[in-house]
């Protein structure tokens, strides 16, 4: 029984050893502007690396059970419900102009006198740069940092959608179709990770699944 407590008594105080060490380190790697921000497990073995820029700088620090029972370190934004109403406005957006050109097809064909060969450009021009660089943008996204690049995405989208408004003829209203798809595929993609890094436990799923209604209602 003595040697059993010892033994006991060793274990926890190396468990508690390593998980101080790694996340001293991990700390560490944040404030020198790595690139690991979340997920840590005690032992020091487990990282999932996350860009910094993701998160904006206010955060606080909590800790919560992993699946195998384990204490994990991850930083929650304190405005977090704020930045899931921004990026949700930023989805609403890019979902809704894939349809709503079909309405006014009948008053683009007439107030810009073309034929509706022409019009179907201004849809197709959307959805075929949309689909053909959203994976990229998401890789983007990666690299030089989600809050970055939906940043980036939704000037574009806006400055585009003025254009779009404001085009005299159809080729300039293509064109600035085009630009609105590119701008729509550097920002939505953004939208899933910065829920991922912003959320945790409960609250994610929820977020989750405003996201998955705001889909479903812009469409």
């Amino acid at each position: 029984f003595y040697r059993a407590n010892i033994f006991y008594r060793a274990n926890i105080f190396y468990r508690a050893n390593i998980f101080y060490r790694a996340n001293i380190e991990q700390k560490s790697r944040f404030l020198k502007g790595g690139d690991v921000i979340l997920s840590k497990g005690y032992d020091g073995k487990k990282e999932v690396p996350m860009s910094t820029s993701a998160i904006p700088p206010q955060e606080s620090t909590i800790i919560e059970q992993t699946e195998a029972g384990r204490p994990q370190e991850t930083l929650v934004h304190q405005h977090r419900w704020l930045i899931l109403a921004t990026v949700i406005i930023g989805t609403f957006m890019a979902i809704l102009d894939i349809f709503i050109v079909n309405v006014a097809i009948p008053s683009i064909a007439k107030g810009l006198n073309t034929n509706f060969s022409a019009v179907e450009l201004v849809i197709a021009g959307y959805t075929l740069a949309y689909a053909v660089l959203v994976i990229t943008g998401g890789r983007l996204g990666d690299l030089y940092g989600y809050k970055r690049l939906f940043m980036i995405g939704i000037a574009g989208f806006t400055l585009s959608s003025a254009s779009c408004g404001l085009a005299p003829t159809i080729p300039i209203l293509v064109v600035a179709r085009v630009i609105q798809g590119i701008s729509a595929a550097l920002m939505y993609p953004q939208v899933l990770s910065i829920i991922q890094v912003t959320f945790t436990g409960r609250e994610r799923n929820i977020a989750l699944g405003v996201f998955g209604a705001v889909i479903g209602l812009a469409s």
